[in-house]
C-alpha cells in the first residue's frame, strides 16, 4: 500500500516535469528523505512518503511510529519543522 501512494505521488509529479513548461519541485532534499523513507520501510518501519505541488514531503505512517520517523527527520540540515497531524474522525452531519 505505501508504494502506491508514492507512485501516486511520483506519477503526479512526472506530468508536471514532463509538461510544457516543466515544473520542477523536488530539491534535492526532498529526493533524500524519499529515498530514506524507502530504507526505513526496508528496515521495516512503517512508513510512506507523498508530496504536493511543492518540495515538501509529507510522511504516512501508524501512530505508533510517528515519534521515531520524526527524530529521524530531524537528522536532515534542511529540515526545518516537523508537524504531526492526526485523520480528522468520522464523518458527521452538520445542520
Amino acid at each position: 500500500l505505501a508504494q502506491v501512494a508514492e507512485l501516486d505521488s511520483n506519477l503526479m509529479h512526472s506530468v508536471m516535469m514532463t509538461s510544457e513548461p516543466p515544473l520542477f519541485y523536488w530539491q534535492p532534499s526532498s529526493l533524500a528523505i524519499m529515498q530514506a523513507v524507502q530504507r526505513w520501510r526496508a528496515a521495516g518501519l512503517p512508513v510512506a512518503y507523498t508530496l504536493d505541488a511543492g518540495p515538501n514531503v509529507h510522511l504516512i505512517c501508524l501512530p505508533e511510529a510517528s515519534s521515531t520517523i520524526q527524530d529521524h527527520l530531524r537528522q536532515f540540515p534542511e529540515v526545518k519543522q516537523v508537524l504531526e497531524c492526526h485523520p480528522g474522525g468520522p464523518t458527521r452531519l452538520l445542520s
